[in-house]
């Protein structure tokens, strides 16, 4: 499966640093082969937190590596986001059922 389109916002001023970087990898002589791929554009905050964590602690990923962890992160970001805005959905249908409800009890009580 192929990564998540990414969304506008604070990640595109990530993603062009992330291309001005990667030229400045391939036009620097002498480094290794997984230091001159093109670096991932991660879709998440917590993706690039964490790949820069790998990256901090020397851990070396290749770039399907790196797609992959973005890929996954995305999935579950994404299933939880679903989650909350269908909580909101009911949420918001139950308060206009009560809303409904405390509006005709009011009118009952001023007939009576």
């Amino acid at each position: 499966m192929a990564p998540e389109p990414m969304t506008p916002g604070p990640s595109n001023q990530r993603t062009a640093a992330s291309r001005s970087q990667a030229v400045d990898a391939i036009s620097t002589p002498n480094q290794t082969h997984q230091d001159t791929e093109p670096s991932i554009y991660p879709t998440s905050e917590l993706s690039a937190k964490i790949l820069n964590l790998l990256s901090s602690k020397k851990v070396r990923t290749d770039f399907w590596t790196k797609v992959q962890i973005d890929h996954l992160i995305g999935l579950e970001i994404k299933q939880h986001e679903a989650t909350v805005s269908r909580w909101q959905l009911t949420n918001e249908m139950l308060s206009s059922k009560s809303e409904d409800g405390q509006t005709l009890a009011s009118q009952e009580q001023t007939t009576a």
